[in-house]
């Protein structure tokens, strides 16, 4: 089975701009606490392989939902931006899975209180992408 999100993660960390502001700070899932920033997350939200009458059609389709952590909102929204301009549009292979495209679903901005003692909050750009992608069938 691919792995789309560790693919993404090889890919976004190739992408010179992002690995110099992230330093490889992709985690999957969630941001670990008391890591430094910025920061991204990658958690596969949804997923669904595409069937037709003879079973799996070899295509996927994930919705991939990315979280760009920053002490700054500006910094948060830039980096989201970064990313949105690398993904959109994307065709071709990514961390050796051929993905067919990719779009936006939907972008939201969200912000963490600071934690106790503390009065630094923390901003959080979220965008759910639509990512089609190549998977092995057995049939195929």
């Amino acid at each position: 089975m691919a792995d789309i999100t560790k693919a993404i993660t090889i890919h976004l960390n190739s992408i010179t701009a992002i690995d110099d502001l992230v330093n490889k700070r992709i985690t999957p899932d969630t941001k670990p606490q008391n890591s430094e920033f910025p920061a991204i997350s990658i958690f596969a939200a949804s997923g669904d392989s595409v069937q037709d009458l003879d079973g799996g059609s070899g295509i996927a389709n994930d919705t991939i939902q990315i979280d760009c952590w920053s002490e700054s909102r500006t910094e948060a929204n830039d980096l989201a931006e970064l990313i949105r301009a690398e993904l959109v549009g994307f065709r071709g292979t990514m961390g050796g899975i051929f993905v067919e495209g990719v779009t936006i679903t939907s972008k939201v901005d969200d912000t963490e209180d600071p934690v106790e003692g503390s009065n630094n909050y923390v901003y959080k750009r979220i965008f759910d992408y639509d990512f089609w992608y190549s998977e092995a069938t057995a049939n195929k």
